[in-house]
């Protein structure tokens, strides 16, 4: 954009000429995994358009085969994190280092769909023409509205900042999220079922000791479900391996853990072969909805409402305290007292109702 000037929108002001975009969403997988209908809105505006994403480390698989996206920026925050308190100017390096990449770009329009002080710093260096995001800071020219008070989903949210640029946004139904993987990660998902036809995946960790529900839950359910005829596996993180290896021992012989046995890809390509899959709310949980996989997602403290399955065949089961979702990280009781309330039972009848 040589003059870089800017013409009127009925609501905004928008380049006239839109080369280069910067599309910020730094973390939370599943929140990368629902941003995924916007940035498919935001190149169908404008194309010819080159599209860079930032995002930190743990993030980028998610988005590696998008073909809405041209260039990916990594930013290394657990790199830069390892640094502290005893090296801040390392830690400030890995910082700069992002920042000067992006900076090689003139973009036109950034967006930054974090609304974080972490993601503002890197809209603020990107020296876009126009800077668009979730935030609350200053510099920003075009805000959505932050309306916490408000009950909607997290997908429509990301589009509110699109209509306040004057832009055609899809219907409801037409926001699909998705995610792609290659032939080589769906061999390494077919490995583990080997062909067994009727599969249950359990994934019972989550970050959240308020979105957990109890261990000896999923070991009757697992049971339950080696009865009904599944293989049940046992999915996590390679943190979660010797509580997974646990649970799967206690509930069959036949039922195995693949907690941190493979990568994030992979995992998604078994996430759509899987006959059921049960989970906390949790990313894994928005992979398998952008697949449609029928699913069984128990929630505690957070919202359904918010930041449930956005699509797909499944079944929702939430109590929060007293019907009403507190947001809170940590609970009294251990596991928290609304997904006590989650019985075995009403699980096992969900699972009967959804599965392939």
């Amino acid at each position: 954009m040589k003059n870089k000037k800017i013409k009127k929108n009925k609501t905004a002001w928008i380049p006239d000429d839109v080369k280069r975009i910067l599309f910020i969403k730094l973390s939370s997988l599943g929140d990368i995994v629902l941003t995924t209908p916007v940035l498919s809105s935001i190149k169908k505006k404008w194309p010819n358009a080159e599209i860079t994403y930032l995002v930190e480390t743990e993030g980028e698989p998610l988005i590696r085969h998008n073909p809405d996206i041209d260039e990916v920026v990594i930013f290394n925050r657990g790199r830069a994190e390892s640094y502290l308190p005893f090296h801040p100017f390392k830690a400030l390096t890995e910082v700069l280092s992002a920042i000067k990449k992006l900076r090689k770009k003139k973009f036109d329009i950034a967006f930054d769909f974090q609304g974080l002080f972490k993601s503002w710093i890197f809209l603020m260096f990107s020296r876009a023409v126009l800077r668009v995001g979730k935030g609350r800071f200053i510099g920003v020219d075009i805000k959505s509205p932050h309306r916490r008070n408000i009950k909607r989903h997290a997908v429509p949210s990301y589009f509110e900042v699109l209509i306040l640029l004057g832009l055609k946004i899809p219907s409801l139904k037409n926001m699909k999220t998705f995610l792609y993987f290659t032939k080589k990660e769906e061999i390494s998902a077919l490995r583990i079922l080997k062909g067994r036809r009727k599969t249950a995946l359990l994934n019972p960790f989550t970050t959240w000791q308020s979105k957990c529900w109890s261990v000896e839950y999923w070991i009757e359910l697992g049971k339950r479900l080696t009865d009904l005829g599944y293989m049940v596996i046992v999915s996590g993180a390679g943190s979660d391996n010797d509580l997974s290896k646990k649970i799967a021992r206690k509930i069959s012989k036949s039922a195995k853990s693949i907690a941190g046995k493979l990568n994030l890809l992979s995992f998604a390509a078994l996430l759509n072969k899987v006959n059921i899959f049960v989970t906390v709310d949790s990313a894994p949980m928005h992979i398998a909805s952008a697949f449609k996989t029928p699913t069984v997602s128990l929630f505690g403290s957070t919202d359904p409402q918010r930041t449930g399955p956005w699509q797909g065949k499944g079944k929702v089961i939430a109590y929060g305290c007293d019907g009403v979702p507190c947001l809170k990280r940590t609970c009294y009781e251990d596991p928290a007292i609304c997904m006590t309330e989650i019985g075995v039972d009403e699980v096992l009848k969900a699972v009967k109702k959804v599965s392939r």
